[in-house]
């Protein structure tokens, strides 16, 4: 169980938008969050946190008080009242993995919110390998929009690699809306103890060969990354922080003497790069059964 409570903006209450209509909908609270509505509370504490961030605005921006017609505008494929109907007639579909998705998000915004940004990197670990597995679903899904051959599709799904962390790079750099994927989000380091480190950090975990192209701009204190490349950062910090492997490289203290500081930073832009995965998802599960 989560160690924080989530609780929906009472405005929406009596829709389905509240999220427990006609019982509890963890698609419709994971969207709420995702987009910086409600309160999160740490269980046996009584202080309440308003969510801060909206993770669906590229980059990622202080959230706004929104209506309902605004949450459905993310899905302009179907009207309010498709959208509506979708999340009440399919609350039983896929249950087990959106309470997991759910529940694994509280948790990564849960310790964000309580300045733990290293506990925090671990929910969202989870949360991209658990999204990357839904990735061939959702391409096959969406193939119309996109000009791919059956064999280029065939690949997504029997992916030779060790990991399903391989189809969450494909995705990314080529089918992700480049609207959104091109978008250049900045890591800035401006304020922490070593910003020139930090900066050093994220262009070492690129591969050298693909450095031109993955960095948009950099600086002492700031370095630019498109949304579609920010796979890269994920995986090379959990392989290299969390796995001790000799003759490898790993992150050790004199690459990095702050990870608290440098995760700070990184955390809600990979929060950004999930959510879009996530809101992708959704609209290929409406795709089906909307």
């Amino acid at each position: 169980m989560p160690e924080f409570n989530y609780t929906p903006p009472l405005n929406f209450n009596k829709s389905v938008f509240g999220g427990n209509i006609p019982a509890e909908n963890y698609r419709v609270k994971t969207l709420l969050i995702i987009l910086g509505l409600g309160v999160m509370q740490k269980k046996n504490d009584s202080k309440k946190l308003n969510l801060q961030y909206s993770y669906l605005t590229v980059p990622y921006q202080r959230s706004t008080k929104l209506k309902i017609d605004d949450i459905a505008s993310n899905f302009s494929m179907v009207s309010r009242r498709e959208l509506e109907a979708f999340f009440k007639n399919n609350l039983s579909k896929n249950i087990q993995f959106h309470k997991n998705i759910y529940d694994e998000l509280l948790s990564a915004i849960g310790y964000l919110e309580n300045s733990n940004p290293i506990v925090c990197f671990l929910y969202i670990y989870r949360l991209i390998e658990q999204i990357a597995l839904c990735l061939p679903m959702v391409s096959l899904i969406d193939k119309s929009s996109f000009q791919f051959t059956f064999n280029e599709y065939k690949k997504l799904i029997e992916n030779t690699a060790k990991s399903d962390l391989s189809v969450l790079k494909k995705y990314s750099e080529n089918i992700l809306d480049p609207s959104i994927g091109d978008v250049p989000i900045k890591f800035d380091f401006t304020n922490t103890s070593n910003p020139l480190q930090n900066v050093n950090l994220i262009i070492d975990f690129i591969p050298q060969k693909i450095r031109p192209i993955v960095v948009v701009a950099n600086s002492s204190t700031s370095v630019e990354i498109k949304l579609k490349h920010i796979h890269i950062f994920i995986i090379s910090f959990r392989n290299e922080y969390f796995h001790y492997l000799f003759h490898e490289k790993n992150i050790n203290f004199s690459t990095l003497e702050y990870p608290e500081e440098f995760l700070s930073i990184c955390n809600p832009i990979y929060l950004n790069y999930f959510s879009h995965l996530y809101l992708d998802l959704l609209k290929s599960e409406i795709s089906i059964w909307g």
